[in-house]
């Protein structure tokens, strides 16, 4: 547990400190966002005026997991003390993350594993202590999300998603939820999604599309999409997977379960912009019944998609859900977030966010978000070389090619086709969505920082 106060709790703390400290037997340390200990009861963390959202994330999530035996005090005044009055709203921010995320144990059934009952306090300014609060709770649900990315997916379903999710969202002030099931899909001509869950036989394995409008502000016709992907697990269908990739596949919804949680926030803290989350939900599987190569489908959008692989999914279920989005939802601005391509990892690692943008403003702003949230983010480009690459004879587009050229950039170009020349940013997670095989909730907190400051 995490517990906000104005003073001191706990017999350990922890405080800032800058590279000037003149601790005798620390003295030839100076590297920023160290942690070191000069005697029993303090520890201290170097910083500099202008602070690194990432590095004091990561130091911090480090040191509260380590924290096995002692609660710890946090001296929030102390990090104040040290930096800019611009970075104080960005430590803020990042101690009440970092905090609530590293004190977060990930979902687990192993009975000889306890939940921690460690508290820990930090020590802020009473006049900042509507801002924790409020990022206490978008703390909160990107654990959530976190707990949704860790739980197997013989417990997330598309219909046991649909369980929590709608669970979790159900009696916040202007925020609707529908669930549009095989039938309503149908009639919607929602191809692409149904074919890659058309192997499902299981009422609870079959594709549907959570949608969750959060309309506080009905005079502002602004409304901002975000689709999430939603494979609750991946075996590539008929272009199966070897063992050694299909382990871990149960990340695959992640981006959904980001964007979900994401509307909680929104919701809870009152923000007063209009967001739409869109959840499309399905199992890829490979059976009888399973779409194959080399089918032609037609989509929501009208445009034609020729089956080149269907371990090439994801992208299949977001076209349905952008082009709805852009199309029945209204939506002036499309964001998705996905574990799309494979190819991220070798480009970034699980480091940066691959991010396309069509519009430059957008990013900066993105941008902006990323920076205050210390999640980190690489923009990389909407080419048409890319879109080139899967020109089909059969079908308007192909859904991908044996060419090991750009593969997270051509990925990117695919969507863009589907979003009826909506503004839209891409969110590339393949690398950065778990780490350690631990779900991260990454980007959930640069998309609230995006929406609650959007002008």
């Amino acid at each position: 547990m995490i517990n906000f106060n104005t003073t001191r709790k706990n017999d350990f703390i922890l405080k800032a400190i800058d590279s000037n400290h003149k601790f005798d037997k620390f003295s030839d340390l100076k590297q920023t966002y160290t942690i070191f200990n000069p005697n029993y009861n303090d520890y201290y963390l170097i910083i500099d005026k202008k602070i690194d959202g990432n590095e004091l994330f990561r130091a911090i999530t480090k040191f509260i997991a380590s924290c096995k035996i002692h609660s710890f005090d946090i001296d929030v005044k102390s990090f104040l003390d040290y930096t800019e009055k611009s970075e104080h709203e960005k430590v803020i921010q990042i101690l009440v993350m970092s905090t609530i995320y590293a004190n977060d144990k990930p979902w687990t059934l192993n009975s000889n594993q306890t939940k921690s009952t460690i508290d820990h306090n930090l020590i802020i300014p009473q006049e900042y202590f509507d801002l924790a609060n409020e990022y206490k709770i978008v703390a909160n649900d990107r654990n959530f999300a976190r707990k949704l990315q860790d739980m197997p997916s013989n417990l997330i379903t598309p219909g046991g998603f649909e369980t929590m999710m709608v669970e979790h969202l159900k009696k916040l002030n202007h925020v609707k939820v529908t669930v549009l099931n095989e039938k309503e899909l149908a009639k919607n001509n929602m191809n692409l999604l149904l074919a890659v869950g058309q192997g499902a036989q299981k009422e609870a394995d079959k594709p549907r599309l959570i949608i969750a409008k959060y309309l506080p502000n009905p005079n502002d016709k602004n409304i901002m999409a975000f689709v999430g992907k939603g494979v609750c697990f991946d075996t590539g269908g008929l272009n199966i997977k070897p063992g050694s990739h299909m382990r871990w596949m149960k990340y695959d919804m992640s981006g959904a379960a980001i964007v979900g949680s994401l509307i909680h926030s929104l919701a809870t803290n009152n923000i007063n912009k209009n967001v739409i989350a869109v959840m499309p939900l399905v199992l890829n599987l490979a059976s009888s019944s399973s779409y194959r190569p080399d089918d032609v489908i037609v989509g929501h959008s009208g445009k034609s998609v020729e089956i080149d692989n269907t371990d090439a999914e994801g992208r299949l279920i977001l076209a349905d859900a952008i082009s709805y989005a852009a199309k029945n939802l209204e939506a002036s601005e499309i964001y998705d977030i996905a574990t799309l391509t494979g190819a991220m990892i070798y480009a970034l690692g699980d480091t940066y966010t691959g991010v396309w943008s069509t519009n430059d403003k957008l990013y900066d702003n993105v941008l902006i978000a990323s920076n205050l949230a210390g999640e980190l983010v690489w923009r990389l480009p909407f080419h048409h070389d890319f879109k080139d690459l899967l020109k089909s004879n059969f079908a308007d587009i192909s859904n991908s090619v044996s060419d090991p050229r750009g593969g997270s950039s051509r990925a990117a170009c695919f969507l863009k086709e589907f979003t009826h020349n909506k503004e839209y940013v891409h969110f590339d997670v393949a690398g950065t969505a778990d780490k350690g095989n631990v779900g991260t909730g990454i980007m959930l907190h640069t998309f609230y920082n995006l929406i609650k400051n959007k002008k």
